[in-house]
């Protein structure tokens, strides 16, 4: 009998990202967009109100600071599960 091949496939539970994975972290950019977006039309209704719409400044700075660090917090889950994965593919356990 032979012996066995070593199996040098990463199973789906260790992989660097799944589909599912990669979806969860597209829909964090997207929402980080679409705060951004937001951030932006509340600053221009501001503008346009004049000073009444100075008031806006505060709640606006807050949004587009929650676009920006949800955007980040995208980039790094992104990169946590790229470390993960080749962590996981270079282990000399898989040699």
């Amino acid at each position: 009998m032979a012996p066995a091949e070593p199996d040098d496939t990463i199973s789906p539970s260790h992989a660097a990202a799944t589909p599912a994975e990669e979806v969860g972290t597209l829909d964090l950019l997207d929402k980080a967009a679409e705060l951004n977006l937001a951030g932006l039309s509340l600053m221009r209704e501001a503008a346009t109100a004049g000073e009444a719409g100075r008031g806006f400044a505060p709640p606006v700075a807050e949004v587009i600071s929650a676009a920006a660090q949800t955007e980040n917090a995208a980039g790094e889950m992104s990169r946590a599960r790229a470390a993960a994965g080749t962590f996981w593919f270079n282990h000399p356990s898989r040699r």
